[in-house]
């Protein structure tokens, strides 16, 4: 709290000072607000902020004031089951399961970057790597027979983007 304190009171020599926010507000209404870049780096404040950030409901706070629409959605991965969510200003908790396309456990999916909904994925014991959309369950394996562990997790990175002609890349 002294580190937003001292970003949010000045100290230059006049004598204005902003009110006394408080941290329940900073928390339900400015925060949820920000860019998700600046909500990353308010993780590193401190473990109250750490661990209020982290939970389920900013997740949701956040992500309804960061919607551009009503059709955004949020994909949910447990150990056992995938769901996919609405993220609607009424958030009722509307959850539809998703089978996997791939024979793997969900817990052994890992997302390694996203664009547009589509998602490009590592599956944990091949290390093959797809293209995945969630919602019209289809995928694209992008990787071959003899690439086998051709991703390493912690020295690899992968995005996607879109090319100057309008093409998904990774």
């Amino acid at each position: 709290m002294k580190k937003l304190k001292g970003c949010l009171y000045s100290a230059s020599e006049s004598n204005t000072k902003l009110p006394d926010l408080g941290p329940d507000l900073i928390m339900s209404e400015i925060l949820p607000r920000l860019p998700a870049k600046c909500v990353g780096r308010a993780k590193k404040v401190g473990k109250e902020w750490l661990s209020c950030i982290s939970s389920k409901e900013f997740v949701m706070m956040h992500c309804r004031h960061m919607c551009k629409g009503s059709r955004q959605k949020i994909l949910s991965i447990g150990q056992e089951s995938c769901f996919i969510s609405s993220t609607g200003v009424d958030l009722v908790d509307e959850k539809t399961m998703i089978t996997l396309l791939f024979h793997v456990r969900p817990s052994d999916v890992w997302i390694l970057s996203s664009l547009n909904g589509l998602l490009c994925v590592c599956l944990r014991n091949t290390f093959e790597m797809l293209i995945w959309n969630p919602l019209i369950r289809s995928c694209i394996n992008i990787s071959d027979s003899k690439s086998y562990g051709f991703f390493k997790i912690y020295s690899d990175v992968v995005g996607l983007y879109i090319d100057s002609s309008n093409d998904y890349r990774v």
